[in-house]
């Protein structure tokens, strides 16, 4: 299994961060792939995941009954 250390350690979020506090994280750290229309979260739902996206976009949507789904905001990789 490949290593997420250099990806983490080479991302901007994680830029200044210390290398021990980085190690603490990498055991929770797991690669993911998500299909188009897959939804990560959802309204009311517990936030118990972190993303760092590096490939790709996801969008980030708003539900209304009279309108739908409405994007509100489009994320991409750093």
């Amino acid at each position: 299994m490949e290593s997420l250390e250099p990806i983490l350690a080479a991302h901007p979020f994680f830029k200044d961060l210390p290398r021990r506090h980085l190690e603490l994280l990498l055991p929770c750290a797991s690669r993911q792939t998500f299909q188009a229309g897959q939804f990560l979260c959802r309204e009311n739902e517990e936030a118990d995941r972190f993303y760092l996206i590096l490939h790709g976009k996801v969008a980030v949507e708003i539900f209304s009954a009279r309108r739908g789904p409405t994007t509100i905001q489009t994320l991409g990789a750093w």
